[in-house]
């Protein structure tokens, strides 16, 4: 797969962009500014190249999208976020995917029945995101999921079929969440950063799906209603949290990190409009 021509271009890879759009190597060469043929005449004293240090060179280094997404408080406060909301929905994703031991029913009949709500719960976001945009459509499915999984403890511990259909709604919404969340998550960070912040999300949604099965297994030692319960006041927090964002739908995507607080305001005047 191809990198992206609007990455190539805030790294100054020309050359690359013009390959992948043209299907042929650039015919033009881009050649930095030449420096002036006369040289100026100075009585001052030319001061010498200062080196790096270590912390300059990581800086503007391998480690420079990594530090960007911490040094701008703009950035920082996205991903912070970011990081909850992906964690809590692999929790929640993987929660609800084990724990058939903890309702007292069939771990067959229970996986046919989160296959089968996988189904539309992939179909129904994406009519919700044309309509009512990403931040509205990711708190709405979060609150969804959160209250869901939260009626479960309204029900009496021997139906069974009732806690099912409510863990199986609070299923549907979170499936649902999972892919609207990492459409939306891109979508939040400039172009030079994106890879960094989708990648650095990916390894906290690996810790909450690596914590489910503790969660199931001792906590719900403790009580069949605690894994549910946990997932649905995480995940109800993190519908609170998104509505801290920005929308994402209404405007164009930046390339560079001084860009997104501007552009974060011009995305929220033109929600607010609509």
């Amino acid at each position: 797969m191809n990198e992206s021509p609007r990455w190539l271009i805030t790294k100054q890879r020309y050359d690359r962009v013009y390959q992948i759009l043209f299907k042929q190597p650039s015919h033009y060469e881009v050649q930095s500014a030449i420096a002036p043929a006369t040289e100026i005449v100075s009585d001052k004293k030319t001061l010498e190249p200062v080196n790096d240090s270590l912390c300059e060179k990581l800086r503007n280094g391998p480690l420079k999208s990594i530090i960007e997404l911490f040094t701008n408080p703009k950035v920082r406060k996205l991903i912070f976020t970011s990081y909850f909301m992906f964690c809590v929905t692999s929790l929640s994703y993987y929660v609800t995917a084990l724990n058939a031991a903890n309702l007292s029913v069939s771990r067959y009949l229970y996986i046919i029945a989160t296959g089968v709500v996988d189904i539309p719960s992939y179909l129904v976001p994406v009519i919700m995101l044309r309509f009512t945009g990403r931040r509205i459509t990711t708190m709405f499915l979060f609150v969804w999921t959160g209250i869901s999984l939260l009626l479960v403890l309204s029900v009496p511990s021997g139906s069974t079929t009732w806690i099912v259909s409510f863990a199986m709604l609070g299923r549907f919404g979170i499936s649902a969440t999972y892919s609207v969340v990492t459409l939306y998550t891109a979508e939040l960070y400039p172009t030079e950063i994106r890879n960094s912040a989708l990648g650095t999300c990916s390894t906290w949604a690996h810790v909450g799906s690596i914590s489910a099965p503790y969660v199931v297994d001792v906590l719900g030692a403790l009580g069949w209603y605690i894994p549910t319960t946990i997932c649905g006041c995480c995940v109800l927090v993190a519908g609170l949290l998104t509505l801290t964002l920005p929308e994402t739908g209404t405007g164009k995507l930046v390339d560079k990190v001084g860009d997104s607080s501007v552009a974060a305001g011009e995305q929220n005047e033109k929600a607010e409009k609509h």
